[in-house]
């Protein structure tokens, strides 16, 4: 039935010889801000993939023979597999091409926990030095893992374009990565992605204090969530610092090897995080950035389309917690007013009908909405003020199926609270639940894939939202009540969490290196109108040298695109960032001239030829005039 193609599609889209030494490094104050506290070096036979190939990623899920004490390598290829198949369009959109064509290539991996003394804990980062490298002629990608995904994220993203160039790529997971801890069993994640307990020799990412109420409680922390650092504050910081750690090692090999040739590359979270750096970036380290759709908090600027049918003044520029938070209060109802059952994304609003107005209700019953109007009207207009664009309102049917709201909100007001898991912020925590809905422990061999298959923000892996009764978070009336909480810290300007986000806005100052930022118009996560434009206009104002390349009919899930029928209607993003990393690479390269800004009219449904640019996109160019950026309808 297509229909139940579609949810488990869905549910499922967005959920090796090797050598290895093990050195544990002791805190040296004269390494610099940051110092390694372990390291793995190991030999991969293939960097790229695992020696899985096209083949191998669009087939079935690797093995990990036993769970319960798991192979690192194995590990290491199914969060490779994984990432590939979550963050793009494996089945399609030129997967395999675009890459060079897609092969294995061997080399050094590095894997190290890097820790600064203004953390608490320690970011992750991965070296990957093929075989083919030239220290003659250096190249270095610096990426960051999108979303809270583990270090592995980044390399479903640039590890191919990089390693396929002979270049070296070092990857950073942020500071959030899968960090998990199970109060119940005292386990967390090591470095190579096994469980470990505290007792053991391995150095934890993540390790909070052991209590009895929450190992009573059988809860989870998540590092992204529970840390209590605000990794987002120090995302610019953590990509220098793999950049650092990556130049010096390679120095180290290599002691007559001239600067490498350094780009910063990275999508969604990562593309923020490479974007924060280039700002930071006082040493230079960086020769060009390619960014798409970065989840950046820019400065204040105006946004105004061509046709002065919609414009964003520069007060109205707002984080993703304010948008999303509103979004997930009201998006379930009014989607029965955006959507009509005609549109492309129809049948999911039909099939979720009962859910949808059910929350319509829950809305009406704690006054959100009034009694007796349009409710689905009525919530729909509550989103007017964000002005996203039609088609993200559209694709707002896509979010909500997959149950997108709740989870971002609950990870991310806990995050900027900076409460340990002590301190549930609005009474929901993590914790594995049995079929029933009901905390359970969780079993070792559920622990011991959790690095390797899980998003680092829960829903992941098993691991689900949890009330205080111990039940996972579920039904409209509780989803309400907890978004509202959520949404409260925001409206009534709590200390705490306005203080984090303050603490990660962008200032769009970088020095004179080429900027390339992609994103997709019909983007329904990371809206264009809070983020890319504003951020682009902010940078333009201070003389930045940016190039804003606009996607129609993209939205932020590459995945989506394995969906059955979701090709009539949405086209993939990652091949036109890769088209931006091409552009970057010729500049630096040969000094080839950077294509102008533009609107690209991809149409959905249509074969996708090489992706790419036009040196002059007449009628689709983005100018910036009057202190606005304008972007064609």
């Amino acid at each position: 039935m297509q229909s139940t193609t579609i949810i488990m599609s869905l549910a499922v889209l967005l959920s090796l010889s090797a050598c290895q030494q093990i050195q544990t490094r002791p805190a040296d104050a004269a390494s610099g801000a940051f110092r390694t506290v372990q390291q793995i070096e190991r030999s991969i036979d293939d960097l790229v993939s695992s020696g899985l190939g096209v083949a191998g990623i669009q087939g079935s899920a690797p093995a990990v023979d036993a769970p319960e004490q798991p192979d690192p390598l194995q590990l290491r290829r199914l969060a490779i597999y994984n990432n590939y198949r979550a963050l793009q369009d494996v089945s399609g959109s030129g997967f395999g091409d675009w890459h060079g064509p897609l092969r294995a290539v061997p080399g050094t991996e590095i894997l190290a926990w890097r820790q600064s003394p203004l953390l608490q804990y320690p970011h992750a980062v991965a070296l990957q030095l093929p075989d083919s490298f030239d220290p003659a002629q250096p190249c270095l990608v610096v990426s960051a893992a999108s979303g809270s995904r583990g270090v592995y994220g980044a390399a479903a993203v640039t590890g191919d374009w990089a390693l396929l160039r002979a270049c070296a790529v070092v990857y950073t997971d942020k500071g959030a990565g899968t960090g998990f801890f199970d109060f119940a069993s005292g386990e967390g994640i090591a470095l190579d992605g096994t469980p470990v307990t505290a007792a053991s020799n391995n150095v934890h990412g993540y390790l909070p204090a052991s209590g009895d109420r929450l190992a009573a409680a059988q809860r989870v922390a998540i590092k992204h969530a529970h840390s209590g650092d605000n990794p987002e504050a120090h995302w610019g910081v953590m990509v220098l610092d793999a950049a650092r750690f990556a130049i010096s090692t390679l120095r180290q090999r290599y002691p007559a090897m001239p600067r490498p040739l350094t780009i910063a590359a990275g999508i969604s979270n990562g593309g923020a995080a490479v974007l924060r750096a280039a700002e930071q970036d006082r040493q230079r380290l960086i020769d060009a950035v390619v960014a798409a759709e970065p989840n950046i908090y820019p400065p204040a600027a105006a946004v105004t389309l061509s046709s002065g049918s919609q414009r964003i003044a520069a007060d109205q520029v707002l984080p993703m917690y304010a948008y999303a938070t509103q979004l997930g209060l009201y998006q379930p109802c009014a989607v029965l007013h955006d959507v009509s059952a005609e549109s492309p994304f129809g049948l999911l609003r039909v099939m979720q009908q009962g859910l949808l107005q059910q929350h319509c209700t829950a809305l009406q019953a704690a006054d959100l909405l009034p009694d007796g109007a349009d409710a689905p009207a009525a919530a729909a207009a509550r989103l007017d003020a964000l002005q996203l664009t039609a088609a993200a309102r559209e694709l707002g049917m896509v979010n909500i199926a997959l149950g997108l709201w709740p989870a971002i909100n609950a990870g991310y007001a806990q995050a900027y609270s900076r409460y340990d898991a002590s301190v549930p912020v609005c009474g929901v925590g993590y914790a594995v639940v049995d079929e029933t809905g009901q905390v359970r422990a969780s079993t070792r061999g559920e622990r011991g894939l959790w690095f390797a298959s899980s998003s680092g923000i829960a829903p992941t892996a098993g691991i689900e939202l949890v009330d205080g009764r111990d039940s996972k978070l579920a039904g409209a009336d509780q989803v309400v009540a907890s978004t509202r909480c959520w949404r409260d810290l925001w409206q009534n300007a709590d200390a705490r969490l306005r203080e984090s986000i303050a603490a990660t806005r962008a200032s769009a100052r970088i020095a004179d290196i080429p900027v390339l930022i992609v994103h997709g118009r019909a983007d329904a996560l990371i809206a264009v109108n809070h983020s890319s434009r504003p951020y682009v206009a902010a940078a333009l104002q201070q003389g930045g040298k940016l190039r804003y390349y606009e996607i129609e009919h993209a939205q932020h899930f590459d995945a989506l695109l394995g969906v059955p029928g979701m090709r009539a209607h949405i086209v993939a993003i990652h091949p036109y960032f890769l088209a931006a990393l091409e552009q970057a690479w010729a500049h630096l390269r040969t000094a080839a001239e950077l294509p102008p800004s533009q609107v690209v009219r991809q149409q959905p449904g249509t074969a996708m030829s090489a992706p790419g640019f036009s040196a002059d996109p007449g009628a689709d160019g983005i100018v910036f005039a009057d202190g606005s950026l304008s972007v064609p309808e």
